[in-house]
């Protein structure tokens, strides 16, 4: 039998369900399999049991109330006939999602977009873009929350790249320990490209930027702004209203500042200290760490 911190990520992916039938696990030859109508999970395994099971943070089987019956767990399956395929890391699609736009709003935003060059997400303020080299036929749009299970089986069963299989309405990760697989979003992404200077024309070099965790209470203080500054040819980190002015770097760029949210920043930065930042204006995209920001008015 999997290990307990291996079928966790199906316990809580269940267990957050609101649909009674839905907190429940179907057991069957296959293996564990769980659903929220939007994305499937199959623990592979050999079990005695068979039938629809409650696990408890033990990861003990216990059985369903007669209430709930298999027929009212959704059948899966397990079978996709793919049209494309694309090999990635799986660090590479965690650090891409965590530019998806969380606004519901826009549900075209909900996830990673990938079509015949990149791989990107974007929530309108801060958007990455990863090139690739395989050819696509479409275009596809993976939900948010359905790569960050999929990230959590693959760290579950120290996965650390996955080729995902594309029909129409689905994607598919298929490994010998689980299958994973998610409904696309049927929506048309943004002109993302027109947002991406073709060149940029200043260049700085950032080193040993600050824990932005040590100064959250000023920041929100703040309304969540900083400022880099650029003044005698020395590159600063500022908090307004505060007393907090760090040196940052050197750079023979003229005398200038940019705003940002530093939320926004601590995304981009990837949780490097030393990183470029390529820009053309004040007001103008923001390349960092292949991220692009804008940046705020000051």
């Amino acid at each position: 039998m999997r290990t307990l911190e291996q079928i966790k990520t199906v316990l809580k992916y269940a267990s957050k369900q609101k649909r009674e039938a839905l907190n429940h696990c179907l057991i069957t030859p296959k293996g564990i399999q769980a659903t929220d109508l939007e994305t499937n999970v199959l623990i592979k395994n050999s079990y005695d049991l068979k039938g629809v099971y409650k696990i408890d943070q033990l990861g003990a089987f216990s059985k369903a109330s007669e209430l709930i019956k298999v027929e009212d767990i959704p059948w899966i399956e397990w079978e996709l006939k793919e049209v494309d395929k694309i090999h990635v890391s799986i660090k590479t699609l965690e650090t891409i999602n965590k530019h998806s736009s969380k606004d519901e709003t826009r549900i075209f935003l909900n996830g990673i977009y990938s079509d015949n060059e990149n791989i990107v997400a974007t929530n309108g303020y801060h958007l990455k873009a990863v090139r690739h080299e395989q050819t696509l036929n479409n275009s596809y749009i993976i939900p948010r929350e359905s790569i960050d299970i999929l990230s959590k089986l693959c760290k579950a069963y120290k996965v650390s790249s996955v080729v995902l299989r594309f029909e129409p309405n689905w994607v598919e990760f298929n490994s010998e320990h689980f299958t994973w697989q998610s409904r696309l979003i049927n929506r048309e992404y943004i002109k993302y490209q027109v947002v991406i200077p073709k060149k940029w024309n200043e260049t700085m070099e950032i080193k040993n930027f600050p824990e932005l965790k040590t100064y959250k209470t000023f920041l929100e203080k703040n309304k969540e702004k900083s400022i880099l500054e650029i003044i005698n040819n020395e590159i600063f980190f500022i908090i307004p209203n505060t007393e907090i002015k760090i040196k940052i770097g050197e750079t023979s760029i003229k005398d200038t500042a940019i705003g940002f949210n530093p939320l926004f920043l601590e995304i981009a930065r990837e949780d490097k200290k030393d990183f470029t930042i390529n820009f053309n204006s004040e007001l103008s995209p923001v390349l960092i760490n292949d991220s692009i920001i804008m940046p705020l008015k000051l």
